[in-house]
């Protein structure tokens, strides 16, 4: 066990002494992906990050979003730089331009019917539960699509000072804020806001077509980020200071438990990396043949009760291109846009319907079963959770739950029950 591997999610209370690193018997372990990996592997068994937006957390969440006042249609629109909300979007990514966005914290906003299609597409930008402070958020990074030509002075919202647009070096496409005569300022309070005007002769030239489009917007991604760009995040223990989000990987269950001492250092777990094993599952059906993999806690929000993800609108680059280019035909474009914000109503409320499906006594009985024992139930655990085959042809999975599956179900489970399983093998091994 290591303090050092934990802190990053553990809450702010957290002492070497009072069991939140512990490790108990039939617990996933998980390590960093950056560590030199020896004989002996520092692990962390708990998962501590904090429930979604929920009553006190203590996230960084300010009104310092810059924008102009055509693209910013709701005054609180919030930024949000909690490692919850990171890994939760980068959980749920359904494509590899998701994935990217998520990764490098880039939101992406527009103006008018715009702002409400994009923000259709990107179900992470919507505070719940009800009761937030604000309807909206915004990445670290932004990217604004505006209806102009790139000329012209602006005004922003509130302010009476006009700003122009200032070309961005290395791209043709992307533009800074900042005051005529002046510099373009790249920067807000913890990340980077960029423009890109739509009607910009250079833009409708570039992308005419899908591939087209593509090269363009790689073009202002690669401007905006260099190879060696780290996600920053807040945390519990963190939440003014940025720190890189730490990347995990699967390290095995734990055969025995395993006690950090705060004096004495650490001990150490047996990892059982490969045979058949008995265990308590998850909280979602498993059926024979299942490939299995692991979830935080956070990312519960994205799964249905049946342990698929919940269907949704997933921004690929053909989406995107007929979002923001603009056609020949301004009705077309309206009509896309709106089927957009139709489609994401819609799977939304057949997702409502769905949870509103789940047996009452099912979270009761998990939270009876995890809390059998008062210091394992202190902090939840890393969550098992089935990966359906073929789910990935409706974009029911995510690029991480390629990169978890874990192990193989040799035979079927409710959620909670006793779940037969071999480690260290599944389709993808």
């Amino acid at each position: 066990m290591d303090g050092n591997t934990g802190t990053a999610l553990v809450p702010s209370e957290y002492k070497p002494g009072d069991n939140a690193l512990d490790a108990f018997c039939h617990e996933l372990l998980l390590s960093r992906r950056s560590v030199q990996h020896h004989a002996y592997i520092n692990v962390i068994s708990r998962d501590s990050t904090l429930a979604f937006f929920s009553a006190g957390t203590p996230v960084d969440i300010t009104n310092v979003s810059l924008s102009f006042g055509p693209c910013l249609l709701h005054t609180n629109l919030m930024l949000d730089n909690s490692i919850e909300s990171y890994l939760a979007d980068l959980g749920d990514a359904r494509t590899e331009l998701e994935y990217f966005l998520v990764h490098h914290q880039v939101s992406l906003h527009g103006d008018t019917d715009l702002n409400a299609s994009l923000v259709a597409a990107q179900a992470g930008l919507k505070l719940a539960p009800a009761g937030a402070p604000a309807a909206l958020k915004r990445r670290r990074n932004a990217i604004y699509f505006l209806d102009t030509d790139g000329t012209g002075a602006l005004n922003d919202k509130g302010i009476i000072a006009a700003d122009v647009l200032h070309p961005f070096d290395g791209s043709e496409y992307a533009f800074l804020r900042g005051a005529v005569g002046g510099a373009g300022n790249s920067k807000n309070k913890d990340g980077m806001t960029v423009f890109v005007p739509l009607r910009k002769a250079e833009f409708e030239r570039d992308t005419q077509t899908k591939h087209a489009f593509k090269h363009t917007l790689l073009n202002i991604l690669q401007t905006m980020f260099p190879e060696t760009h780290k996600p920053q995040v807040t945390t519990a223990r963190s939440t003014t200071n940025l720190i890189e989000a730490p990347e995990f990987r699967y390290a095995g269950l734990a055969l025995t438990d395993a006690h950090m001492h705060s004096s004495q250092g650490d001990t150490a777990v047996t990892v059982n990396h490969y045979s058949a094993l008995t265990t308590q599952n998850g909280p979602y059906d498993v059926y024979i043949g299942d490939d299995l993999g692991w979830i935080f806690n956070i990312e519960k929000q994205c799964i249905l009760p049946d342990g698929n993800r919940y269907p949704r609108v997933a921004i690929t680059y053909g989406l995107l291109h007929q979002l923001v280019v603009h056609r020949a035909d301004p009705a077309q474009r309206m009509a896309f846009r709106a089927r957009v914000v139709t489609d994401a109503a819609a799977y939304n409320a057949a997702c409502v319907l769905a949870r509103g499906a789940v047996p009452p006594n099912a979270a009761r009985l998990g939270q009876l079963k995890s809390g059998a024992d008062s210091e394992r139930s202190k902090y939840p655990r890393f969550v098992l959770v089935p990966l359906r085959h073929g789910s990935g042809i409706a974009k029911r999975s995510s690029v991480m739950d390629r990169q978890r599956r874990i192990v193989k179900a040799i035979g079927s489970c409710k959620g909670y029950g006793r779940l037969d399983w071999v480690n260290g093998a599944s389709s993808e091994m």
